[in-house]
Order: C-alpha cells, then structure tokens, then sequence
C-alpha cells in the first residue's frame, strides 16, 4: 500500500557542498509547494520556493555563496506533508 510520502522526495547532491548544490525533488499530485532552507536554529535563510514549476519532478541548481559554513535543513513542503533533508557546507 502506498504512503502520501511516497508522492513526496528530495535529494541534494554533493553533500556535504561547498558552494552550488542540485536538488531533485517530487511533487506528485501537489498543487501547493514551497522549499526552504534553515539554519540550526530555525532561521530561514533562503526559500527556493519561487523557482519551483507545477511539475510532479524537477532539479534546482541552487548557488550557496550567500551561506557560511555549516548545517542547514533544507523542508519541501506540499500541502499537509512535509520532507528535509539535512545539507553540510563547507568551504
């Protein structure tokens, strides 16, 4: 039996990254979505959320200069669900 999960996922490569990242996500049967990326301590310092398109999957390029060293979590929401994924950077 399949979970609403399942129509939900998010990859980033490389990680740990240093300066641009790739994440590949799917939105399936989502007619509202937004990602983000937060510090440790909850802050949003980045929402990608203007470039994702109403297609069940897409790749971001995403540049991290603007980002210092160190974790952040990176949450794609799609109506009621929600996945992260965590992402080291060092530079």
């Amino acid at each position: 039996m399949k979970s609403e999960l399942d129509n939900l996922s998010l990859k980033i490569s490389p990680n740990p990254a240093y300066d641009n990242i790739e994440i590949s996500l799917t939105t399936n049967d989502c007619s509202s979505s937004n990602l983000k990326i937060y510090d440790l301590s909850g802050r949003m310092v980045q929402d990608l959320s203007q470039n994702l398109i109403n297609f069940n999957s897409q790749s971001l390029k995403v540049n991290l200069s603007n980002l210092s060293n160190g974790e952040y979590t990176i949450i794609l929401n799609c109506g009621n669900l929600k996945v992260s994924e965590k992402l080291i950077i060092l530079k």
